[in-house]
């Protein structure tokens, strides 16, 4: 007892799980397609906040580099008034270097 087909049930059948295959392997594109985009989206996002964070990390180091510059200036200026005073102790108590040679 068997199931007899005639050649259009037998192109019908093909045809249907022929379009059921093409269907899924469309839907199967369509999937990995959306979730490709989600995650290269996400790594782009990430990008974003990763060189916004450095930028703002730039910043703060260039602001610590201006702030030791500074220091530098003013220790420069101390230094040069220190000069100026050891060079007018050493005029007073050795006298002028007019004379010598």
């Amino acid at each position: 007892m068997g199931v007899f087909v005639n050649d259009a049930q037998v192109w019908s059948i093909i045809g249907v799980l022929a379009a059921t295959l093409v269907a899924m392997v469309i839907g199967l594109f369509t999937v990995v397609t959306h979730t490709m985009r989600v995650q290269f989206d996400s790594v782009r996002e990430g990008f974003t906040s990763l060189r916004h964070e450095m930028n703002a990390r730039f910043v703060a180091v260039d602001a610590h580099f201006n702030a030791v510059d500074a220091r530098f200036d003013a220790m420069e200026h101390r230094i040069e008034g220190m000069d100026r005073d050891i060079q007018l102790v050493i005029t007073k108590v050795f006298g002028t270097d007019e004379g010598r040679v």
